[in-house]
Formats: C-alpha cells, structure tokens, sequence
C-alpha cells in the first residue's frame, strides 16, 4: 500500500490529514483573497436583532409571498437560481447568495443581472464577477469529518463552513448580519432526485422541484441527509446564540425547525 493510498483509508489518520488539508486550502484562499473577503466584516451585526426570510426556491413558493415580503420591508436572502422568479414579481432580494460551483459557472449573466444591494459568492470566482463593491467573497470551508459533523463558521469573513445547501450558508451570514428571527420560505427540501447518505441516486414520487414547476435539472443533485445534519447544526448554534429560526415553508418536508403559517405573519 503506497503513502497516499494509505493516508486516504486509515480511519484515524485520514480525518487528521483531511482536516490539516482542508484548513490550510481555506487558510489560502482567505489569505489571497482578503481584502475581498473582508468586505464581509462590513455587514457584521448590521441587523442586529431584526428579522429575515431566507428564500428558496422550492415549488410551494409563490409570487405572492415575495409581495407580502416586499410589502412588509422585511430583508431577504435569495439564493441560487432566485432569478426565475423575477418575471412574476418586482421583489428582489436584499442579498443573493451563491454556492454551487456547478451552478454558478452556468448561470454566469444571470447572477451579474440580479438587482440586489449585496452578492455575496465563493471568492473562487472574483475574477469573473469582478471588483464591484455591492459584491462581497467568501471562502466555502470543507471539513475531513463532514460525513460525520457539519461545523457553523462565526469567522464568517475567513470562511463559511459546508452545509451541502446554500439554505446553511444563508443561515450562517444571517446570523454573522445579527438577525435574531430567520424564517425560512420556499424550502421544501423534497426533491424528485437526490443521492442518498450512501451516494446512490434515489428516484421520489415528487413532480416539481423548483419555482413556477420549472423542469430544472441539478448539475449536483440534492444531498438531503447532509443537508438535514447541516440544518439541525444551525438550530443547534442558533438555540445557544438566542437566535430563532422558523419554517414558513408551505409543505415540504423540513421538519428540524418549528413551523409558522406565512399568511398569519404579517396580520
């Protein structure tokens, strides 16, 4: 057995070197992208004790509710491909968050298109979104033992810590905001398709994945046990920080935070 072959597979010695891997990647990443990343000291506690929605764009989201957003002056995350929904309503996020890779190099215009007062994306592509100062850089941090434990960065500005959904890393920068009350709307955490904890492709009876029923296909399909540990590790942080995180979700099967009926919110 060769030396890389053999650091790969020792249950114990595999973890340690991942993880020394792993930080000194995000370590460098931060260092040649400081003055960038540091922009997110900015927004540090910028909405102290206000309340925020975090948008996903699951099919029980309706344009009617990103009115009522828009309506109540309530501060919003968008994420991802949140630009669907653009034709259906004059809402747009205050902040847009971006995660996957895949995703992004796709939908490049798109996301230089998006009217909002703050893009925050991986600083892997500062070259291709450039220096404007409405964009801030992050570094997405992975960790050895992630199969095991998801870790909630409070260093937002060196790194955001690996969720496996961009829903996680929007919790982590609204916390880092100060946010008190986050409520989650549209994220359904169901999906047609996804991989299962052991990597297998698992087939659901569910029809629609995203907004409006659009027929989207993921570049990286859904990782709904990750993601499950990612959100019981926010409410986890969040319950000892004297932060609150609601589901405003219509449906769906997000079941880690306490439900609230969205159309009861703002009477």
């Amino acid at each position: 057995m060769g030396i890389k072959s053999f650091l790969q597979n020792n249950k114990v010695i595999s973890p340690i070197v991942w993880k020394i891997f792993h930080k000194k990647q995000a370590d460098t990443e931060y260092k040649n992208n400081k003055a960038l990343c540091d922009r997110l000291l900015k927004i540090k506690d910028a909405h102290k004790g206000e309340k925020c929605f975090i948008i996903g764009t699951g099919p029980s989201l309706t344009a009617e509710d990103l009115n009522v957003l828009k309506a109540n002056n309530i501060p919003c995350f968008g994420t991802h491909r949140i630009f669907t929904t653009f034709e259906s309503t004059k809402w747009r996020p205050t902040y847009y968050v971006a995660q996957d890779f895949a995703l992004i190099k796709n939908n490049i215009d798109n996301i230089k298109n998006i009217e909002a007062e703050v893009k925050i994306l991986p600083a892997y592509f500062a070259d291709v979104f450039g220096n404007d100062e409405k964009i801030m850089y992050y570094v997405l941090r992975e960790y050895a033992d992630s199969a095991k434990k998801i870790h909630f960065s409070s260093k937002i500005n060196k790194y955001i810590s690996q969720g496996f959904t961009v829903a996680y890393a929007s919790i982590q920068l609204a916390v880092w905001m100060g946010f008190s009350e986050i409520y989650m709307l549209g994220v359904d955490h169901n999906y047609s398709t996804y991989l299962s904890k052991d990597n297998k492709v698992v087939n659901t009876s569910a029809k629609n994945n995203y907004f409006g029923n659009e027929n989207y296909v993921c570049d990286n399909l859904p990782r709904l046990d990750d993601s499950s540990r990612g959100y019981l590790k926010a409410k986890e942080y969040c319950d000892a920080h004297n932060v609150k995180i609601f589901n405003a979700t219509r449906g769906g099967k997000l079941e880690v935070f306490p439900r609230v009926d969205f159309d009861k919110l703002f009477k």
